[in-house]
Parts: C-alpha cells; structure tokens; sequence
C-alpha cells in the first residue's frame, strides 16, 4: 500500500497527497486526556475542629443509625461508672461519623467526663470543636461559659495535674491562648470584653507592658458599649501610669495616661471610679509639672537663661496650678525676676560708664562700647533641705 502512495505521490497528485497526510495522522498513537474534574471537589471529612460543612448532610441512614446506637452505649457505660470506655466509645463517635447528628453530644458527653476527671484542656478541646464545627447544636451559651471558666482558672494560676495526681506548674500563656480562642468563637458574647479583660490582666502581672496596653485597645475599640469599657479606659490609664520612670525622663507615658484619665472623666462622669481617676490625673499632672520644673532648673541655674527658664517655669504652673511643682514654680519666678533685674540693672550702669567716657566723644567707637555684654554667671542651686515642704529633689 505504502508503495502504492509513494508512486502516486511521485506523480504529483493532489489527491496522493491528501491521502498521505490523512493515512500519518490515522497512524499516530493516541494520546492520553486527563480526568475531568468535579465541578464540586469533595472536602476533607476530619473529626473534630475543622470539619468542613459539618451539616449533617450526605449522612446514610445506616450510619446514622450505627452512630445513635455507639452514643446509647457510651452512655450506658457513663452511667454505671465507667467513663474510661465511656471516653472510648464517644470517640468511636466523632471520629467514625463526624457528620451524625451524635457527633457534638459525644464531644458534649466526653467535655462533661473530662471535667469530673479534672482534665480542663481536653475539656476545652471537646468544647472548641462543638463550637466550630457545630454551630447548630443548642448549647451555644451553656459552651461558652464552659470555656470562659475553664480559661478563667488557667489565666489566674490554675495548676495541671501530672499524670493525674501530681500537681504540675501554672500555665498562664495556655489560659491566655484559651481566651483568645473563646473571643473568636464568640466574638459578640458578653464573654468576650470579659475575656479582653482577663488577657491584659495577665499580660500586665507578666509585665508584658506592650501587649497589655494593645489588650485594652482592643477592648476600648471593638466594645466600647460595653460594661467594662470603663474599666478598660481606668486601666489603659494606669497601665501607662506604670511605665512612667520619672521626671528626668520622656513624659510621652506621663501624657499618654493623662490622656485617658480625661477621657474616663468626660465619657464617664458618674462612675463610680471618678474619684478614683481624679486622684490618678492629678498624680500625672504633677509627674508632667515636675518635668517642666527639672528643665527650668537647668536654664536657671546651669546656664543663667532666664527667658528660658521663666517659660518652664509657667508651664509647670500651667499643667499642675495646685501642686507642689507649681509653688516650686512660682517661688523660682519670683528668684529669676530679681536676678534678671540686678543683671539688667548692671549692663545698664556698665554701659553708662562706657558712654561717659571722655565726655562720650572717644569712647563711642571704642571696642569696650560695641562689644556685647557678657553673660551672667549661673546661680548657684538652692539645697533641696532648704525648702520646706517640697517634694521635689534635684537629681545627684
């Protein structure tokens, strides 16, 4: 046959060579397509947290049925004492029929023994799962709470158990992980500002300054309607209160608290912690007035710029009229005043002298009458033990 063609295509034919080049592609091997794929690839089924369209659908009624009948018996076992098989046989349930309507009573039911065995982190595991991956299941508030508990006494120092009778150590950060867990499960519960709360109390016995401080944030701004934004607004205050080192040292702490020690008093002014608050702005004003007082010190009596001192001197009194710092203030004005009028009054006799010179004639374009005046000599600084009643000290 090749033969056939090849004469027939020596021959110069069109239709030799049409049938030559349909005879190549016939004689071509086929090639293999890939599958098709499922317009809806089916999802991973896991046990527990995670599962994917946990709705109960697809389920066969022989499976469901296999599942009802293991959570009869795990409850029967439950029942006459023996919660070790009764453990085993609900996490037959979860783990072969993830998607019965059984599933969350048998996380349900082996929460419920963990607890009695005290044994709150599988608790909450049992606990978490229902709550993801089972969103219908009617004890949403019930679980909640369950949880809220359980990282409540991990936060606050609970100690796990060793091989279930020695006393193992605190674990605040699992109860803090814990919490973080339940806010987002729950996120518009009135446990989760609780939560918010309890984080950055733990974070601040820590001394975990930074994320105790971005806790409140969070509280402040994600529930501000709350019955602990006040709260949340005090400690924010105080917080900040507590990494303030000084007046020798930058006040952006010192005005920080201020700030929300203000704002606790305008959006709260009939709380019960308003005296509370008072008594922190006050504290925090002076922190900020002895600062200013610390500054003027140094113009006045390192460097003799009484201009300079004078405007610290006025913002002390300004931030803090009532405190110590502001009769400090007050005190060292009156000084500088006299000080800078005895100065002025001696450039003032000097310069006469100068001008009086040869009748002011030779003297005028003399170098001692252009030069400008010399600055004053610093004052030397008053003893701390010298003023009664201050409660501000010079640094040694």
């Amino acid at each position: 046959m090749f033969n056939a063609l090849k004469k027939t295509f020596r021959l110069g034919t069109i239709p030799a060579v049409a049938l030559l080049l349909v005879t190549a592609v016939v004689s071509l091997p086929a090639q293999p397509q890939p599958p098709e794929e499922e317009p809806f690839p089916r999802q991973r089924e896991m046990p527990g947290r995670g599962i994917k369209g946990a709705g109960f659908a697809g389920l066969k009624p022989a499976e469901a049925q296999a599942a009802a009948e293991l959570l009869a018996k795990g409850q029967e076992q439950e029942a006459r004492g023996n919660l070790g098989a009764a453990l085993k046989t609900y996490k037959r349930v979860f783990k072969r029929y993830p998607r019965s309507a059984s599933a969350p009573e048998a996380y349900y039911r082996t929460a419920q023994i963990e607890l009695k065995r005290d044994r709150p982190v599988q608790a909450f595991e049992a606990i978490d799962a229902i709550l993801r991956a089972y969103p219908s299941y009617g004890k949403f508030n019930e679980l909640v709470a369950e949880e809220y508990r359980i990282a409540y006494e991990l936060v606050n120092g609970k100690r796990l158990r060793m091989f279930r009778v020695l006393p193992g150590f605190a674990n605040e950060d699992r109860g803090i992980f814990f919490m973080e867990r339940l806010i987002f499960n729950a996120p518009f519960s009135d446990y989760a500002p609780l939560a918010l709360m309890n984080i950055a109390e733990a974070h601040s016995r820590a001394g975990r300054t930074e994320e105790a401080i971005a806790t409140l944030d969070r509280l402040i701004t994600n529930y501000p309607n709350s019955i602990l934004a006040p709260e949340g607004y005090l400690r924010m205050a105080e917080v900040h209160e507590q990494t303030v080192d000084g007046p020798y040292y930058d006040q952006a702490a010192t005005r920080e608290s201020i700030n929300y020690y203000q704002d606790f008093l305008i959006l709260f002014p009939r709380h019960e912690e308003v005296g509370k608050a008072e008594e922190g702005l006050a504290r925090m004003n002076d922190m900020l007035a002895q600062s200013r007082l610390k500054i003027a010190d140094f113009y006045y009596f390192k460097r003799a710029r009484y201009q300079a001192a004078r405007v610290f001197y006025n913002e002390a009194i300004t931030i803090a009229p009532t405190s110590e710092s502001a009769r400090l203030a007050r005190e060292r004005i009156a000084r500088v005043d006299v000080d800078e009028a005895r100065w002025e009054a001696t450039l003032a006799a000097e310069a006469q002298r100068e001008r009086g010179k040869f009748l002011g004639i030779f003297g005028r374009g003399s170098p001692a009458a252009t030069a400008p005046a010399p600055m004053p000599e610093p004052v030397p600084e008053t003893p701390p033990e010298t003023e009664p009643g201050s409660t501000v000290t010079a640094r040694p």
